[in-house]
């Protein structure tokens, strides 16, 4: 047999002088004699080799390694005592015109029965459909070296192994080979039918197919040790390698690894079930491993790069999808890694969740990816789900497409239960026109229950990048040991968003958010209701038990927490919101009790008899104001005031201020006035709207709208240093600024408490 162009796995012999290096699509490298190969026989493109007896290994096509060819005899590059047929010896032509159907169907079949390698020198071979038997290897020279190509318009796969005559097509091995499909019409690359058993042992490896209309290989029903690795798929309308699992059996031991994609129109790489509902008997496939694949430049509208169904046992590990609908869609399987991939530039999500059991995402990247993970129309649940240590980054998007999150578990439609979610060590950046950062359930028919989401990053600073806020429909959730940021300001249409969002609804209950540091970086002037947490539906109150807000930094903003629960059983303890502007938004209605003491008077009061405190003093025409300070020992939301009434009531009407030390009246009863009531009693008016006041000085004022009723004053200065006495007042109620006393005056300062 003459030389030939040859590849192998195994050391070769030394390269011949005048020899022609490849790389694995048949272009001629750069060689001279100034460098000599690696120790390990790799070599980069365009890296000269020294002609010289150096002995090479032979390495698959990858980005950063080429396939090496040499000129060699084919007994160095298989196994010893093996037979070797060569297809030209058996009338193939291989000049890409002449059909070589015939002549190949005869070499394989004489393989057949000889348990040979069939070998493919360089060439163009025109076929129509070949069928391969077990124990078969088939061997190219290299891929874009040995072609077969399709002929004819047969909707035919270009390659069988099994089907026809009962060939059961076992330990069929596939190499160094390219099979182009021509764009046949509805025509697969490869295709295997098992007759009588499982289809056992195939391996196809350093191979290119290309240009299908259909999937380049199909691998369909059962099967056991499939691998698949170091090849090219380029340019299929379809997945372009497709394990079709049914009821009559399960494919076993399926390894699809280090294989390049690109130019793909419908996919990548696909594991498919026939069987819509999620159980035991739709696992179709065990034990599948599809890692280190590259799937680049995929461009159909509906494509996904990886899309693995019904699968017990899964790893999909290292792989990079660039481009697509969807990164990876993982639907109906059990027991899930999902670990080191890198999902670039999909129009929809990073990761796909239909249902599934024991599932761990983590440790990948996803960049400009509209969604990380979403949970879509559910066939069944989705149970035991890990999102941990991955890095997701949202900057690139340029539009806005509604309900978009980076994590949505809410299962729009179908059955099932979503549960046991832990989303821990995560770094969310740049929520680009999205919703938010994560959606744990959307309502009582579709939640989350038992959540945790602790240790993350959520950081956002662009022009378009949203509040990352975590929002949660669920029983027993924890938000824990979080960092939320935002560094931009805050502006229109940030009103009512929040970091944690905690909508209203009796059964979502056990929520805890805790430990966590929130920062509105920014100003926040033009987001008058920006809040770090709300609880409740804007407007709404509803009723949420067994809430705790616990030892939570939160700066900046306007409020720390928005409130509108009802549920008796709700904490709040040791939240640091020092510098937000108010820490509880006037809406909120948390229990006093855990805030502050009930009653925080201007001076002491004691066991004597009200009848008995101070001056019962005539309040003046309504341009006179009363004041006196009161005194904040720590931070407190404020429902109204209460005035020691004098003997006389019941004619004239008052209206309570509180200012801070500026003068600013920061809240009042109404302008209207409340009828004077109780002798001798505490008259206790509610302000407007609560107001949560800092600890600090006060000062509450007093003003009537007649000169009959009285009220009781502080007489000497035993508890108070300043009193004091606004004369040419506003109109009554109708007040805005407030001079502090800096003296004693008795008869002036009322004796007051707010509660």
């Amino acid at each position: 047999m003459s030389d030939v162009i040859a590849v192998s796995d195994k050391r070769v012999g030394p390269i011949g002088t005048g020899k022609t290096l490849y790389n694995g699509f048949g272009d001629t490298l750069n060689y001279g004699t100034s460098k000599t190969a690696a120790a390990d026989g790799t070599l980069t493109v365009g890296q000269s080799v020294s002609i010289v007896a150096n002995p090479v290994y032979i390495w698959s096509d990858t980005e950063s390694l080429v396939t090496v060819l040499v000129t060699a005899d084919p007994d160095s590059y298989v196994e010893e005592g093996s037979h070797v047929l060569d297809v030209k010896d058996y009338g193939a032509i291989g000049n890409g015109s002449t059909d070589d159907t015939a002549a190949i169907q005869a070499a394989l079949d004489a393989a057949t029965v000889a348990g040979a390698t069939v070998y493919f020198p360089p060439g163009t071979y025109q076929v129509v459909e070949i069928y391969v038997d077990s124990n078969v290897r088939l061997l190219g020279a290299g891929a874009g070296i040995s072609i077969i190509k399709a002929e004819g318009t047969a909707a035919s796969p270009l390659i069988q192994v099994g089907l026809a005559a009962n060939r059961q097509g076992d330990n069929v091995t596939i190499e160094h080979l390219t099979f182009d499909v021509n764009d046949r019409t509805n025509s697969l690359g490869l295709h295997t039918d098992p007759q009588t058993a499982p289809t056992v042992g195939l391996t196809i490896r350093h191979c290119h197919f290309k240009n299908g209309l259909n999937n380049l290989v199909r691998i369909p029903y059962w099967s056991e040790d499939t691998l698949i690795e170091n090849n090219t798929f380029e340019n299929a309308d379809a997945f372009a390698v497709s394990m079709y699992g049914v009821a009559a059996g399960v494919q076993t031991r399926v390894r699809v690894i280090n294989n390049i994609f690109y130019d793909q129109k419908g996919g990548g790489i696909q594991c498919y079930t026939d069987n819509g509902t999620f159980g035991a008997d739709t696992q179709r496939f065990q034990d599948v491993e599809i890692s280190g694949n590259l799937i680049t430049d995929v461009v159909g509208a509906a494509s996904i790069p990886i899309e693995p169904t019904g699968c017990l046992n899964l790893v999909c590990s290292n792989n990079i999808a660039i481009g697509g609908n969807n990164g990876i869609s993982l639907g109906q399987n059990r027991n899930v890694v999902c670990e080191g991939n890198i999902i670039l530039d999909q129009t929809n999500y990073a990761f796909e969740m239909n249902a599934g059991y024991n599932t761990l995402i983590q440790g990948n990247t996803a960049i400009d990816c509209f969604e990380f993970v979403e949970q879509s129309n559910s066939l069944g649940d989705v149970e035991g789900l890990t999102i941990n240590n991955n890095f997701v980054s949202g900057t690139g998007r340029s539009s806005t497409v509604a309900n978009t999150w980076f994590i949505k578990l809410n299962r729009p439609s179908g059955t099932g239960t979503t549960k046991n979610v832990q989303i821990t060590n995560n770094t969310f950046l740049e929520p680009d026109y999205l919703v938010g950062a994560i959606l744990l359930g959307s309502s009582a028919t579709t939640p989350c229950d038992d959540a945790l989401v602790s240790g993350n990053t959520f950081f956002s600073s662009g022009a378009n990048a949203t509040v990352p806020r975590v929002e949660s429909s669920g029983k027993r959730i924890t938000i824990s040991e979080n960092t939320f940021t935002v560094t931009r300001d805050l502006v229109s249409g940030d009103e009512y968003i929040p970091f944690v969002s905690l909508p209203s609804g009796s059964t979502y209950s056990d929520t805890v958010i805790k430990d966590n540091v929130m920062e509105f970086a920014g100003t926040s002037s033009a987001a008058a209701n920006s809040a770090h947490i709300n609880s409740g539906n804007v407007g709404t109150t509803g009723v949420r038990p067994g809430l705790v807000i616990k030892g939570n930094t939160m700066r900046g903003g306007e409020a720390g927490i928005r409130l509108r629960m009802v549920s008796a059983d709700y904490r709040i303890e040791n939240n640091d919101m020092s510098t937000c502007l108010v820490p509880f938004h006037a809406g909120s209605s948390p229990k006093p009790q855990d805030l502050a003491p009930t009653h925080i008077s201007t001076i002491p009061i004691g066991a004597v008899a009200y009848a008995s405190l101070g001056t019962d003093t005539i309040v003046a025409a309504s341009d006179r104001i009363y004041i006196a300070p009161i005194y904040l020992p720590q931070d407190k939301l404020l429902t109204g005031a209460a005035v020691l009434n004098g003997t006389t009531v019941g004619t004239d009407k008052w209206c309570y201020y509180l200012t801070r030390a500026e003068g600013t009246v920061d809240a009042q009863t109404a302008a209207a006035g409340v009828l004077t009531s109780g002798a001798d009693a505490f008259q206790q008016i509610a302000f407007t709207s609560t107001y949560y006041a800092r600890q600090g000085t006060y000062w509450l004022c007093v003003q009537g709208n007649g000169s009959t009723d009285k009220l009781r004053t502080v007489a000497a200065s035993t508890y108070l240093m300043f009193t004091g006495l606004k004369t040419a007042a506003a109109a009554f109620g109708a007040e805005t600024t407030i001079t502090p006393p800096t003296t004693f005056t008795a008869g002036q300062g009322p004796i007051a408490y707010v509660y």
